[in-house]
């Protein structure tokens, strides 16, 4: 089969393009014919260029020339209509990753709404394939909360695809919502939850650091203003315990915090999944770290900055937070905390919660591997076993 991709795959992000070579070998690896397409909108390649070092943005280039079949850069929609009437793709998948972020100013990540994920420039192809959504996140927008209009050029637009699953309960949740209950999509686990199965590069230690063969505890922080003096004390019990603490930085840089060394960028997306692969324990915010450590078995406390989020009432909606529903959905919600709970802990206290607790089973690791791969499989026509 001829499949076009369409997904964040080449930002400066670890988590963007860890799913998109996930989804990528999965398809390859059954035969088919793929190509992502390279959709870079100038202005978001000039956002990651203020914010990210140019070394930084190389490596993440130089990772997608290395392990994916890109199609020429395309700037435009009118660009992925020249470029699919070309290769005539039976099908187009599209996800995963916050595609589906959206505000009630009509915003999003990628432009003004309807951006190119949600395929307004269907109608412009001589030949229509299949167009499927996998693992979609709307990243907590709130559609509910949207004027009737939106909600409605949202069901039109949603009405393009032929099959939709989401990663997180929110997102299908505000999708039966505009939709009123006529679009159920699935669940579906991120792309890189099946990383490892389908990049055997990684399985095989390519990529593993000498310093990864000790017992140490990555440190992924982005916040700036954190509390000096609490992240010190906790360096000094890990060490008393026996172990060495690293601080894991954001494409960004790291901040000001008092570890025994950061690992320097440029670091390669591959380089950064095995440091958390091969860790005693991770602390840190975003989502992507998390899907690590979970289909690694590594333990982890989630910064969740996402905690605070309310609707009229002062009705906690932990749903929203993508953190928070991922560690719901293994049982490990009690470790997803927001930064200013993790600082009233006693770093004694944060260091049992992170190393002396039951992991995750290897069955509900598999079953969530297998769901992912029915998903796809069903998309392709054919079911796994």
């Amino acid at each position: 089969m001829k499949i076009g991709l369409l997904t964040h795959h080449w930002p400066a992000n670890f988590g963007c393009n860890l799913q998109a070579l996930a989804t990528y070998r999965f398809l390859k690896n059954g035969g088919h014919d793929v190509t992502v397409l390279n959709y870079r909108p100038l202005f978001l390649e000039q956002r990651y260029q203020r914010k990210v070092s140019a070394e930084q943005i190389d490596v993440h280039n130089e990772f997608c020339m290395t392990f994916l079949n890109q199609s020429p850069i395309l700037r435009s929609e009118s660009d992925i209509v020249d470029c699919c009437n070309e290769l005539c793709f039976d099908l187009i998948l599209i996800g995963s990753d916050t595609l589906f972020r959206l505000s009630k100013e009509m915003n999003t990540d990628e432009g003004a709404f309807p951006n190119p994920f949600w395929v307004p420039w269907l109608d412009k192809l001589m030949n229509r394939p299949e167009i499927c959504v996998i693992s979609v996140s709307c990243g907590g927008s709130m559609y509910l909360t949207f004027p009737k209009r939106l909600q409605q050029d949202i069901l039109h637009y949603l009405t393009n695809f032929d099959f939709i699953s989401t990663r997180d309960r929110w997102t299908r949740w505000m999708i039966l919502f505009v939709s009123r209950g006529k679009i159920k999509p699935s669940l579906t686990p991120d792309p890189t939850s099946i990383l490892g199965d389908v990049f055997p590069h990684i399985a095989e230690n390519h990529f593993r650091d000498p310093r990864q063969r000790g017992k140490y505890i990555l440190l992924g922080i982005a916040k700036k203003d954190v509390d000096y003096q609490w992240f010190k004390s906790f360096v000094e019990i890990a060490h008393f315990r026996g172990y060495q603490v690293y601080g894991l930085p954001h494409p960004e840089g790291f901040p000001d915090i008092p570890v025994d060394e950061v690992i320097s960028l440029p670091l390669s997306p591959l380089d950064w999944y095995c440091w958390i692969k091969y860790s005693s324990g991770f602390i840190g915010e975003r989502f992507h770290p998390i899907i690590c450590c979970i289909y690694n078995h590594v333990p982890f406390i989630s910064i969740d900055n996402n905690y605070g989020a309310i609707l009229k009432g002062h009705v906690p909606l932990r749903f929203r937070s993508k953190q928070y529903d991922l560690c719901k959905n293994f049982g490990q919600s009690a470790y997803c905390i927001p930064y200013s709970n993790l600082i009233r802990l006693d770093g004694q206290r944060l260091l049992s919660m992170l190393t002396e607790r039951n992991s995750i089973s290897q069955a509900r690791i598999q079953e969530s591997k297998k769901v992912f791969c029915n998903t796809m499989s069903s998309i392709l026509g054919k079911r796994y076993s």
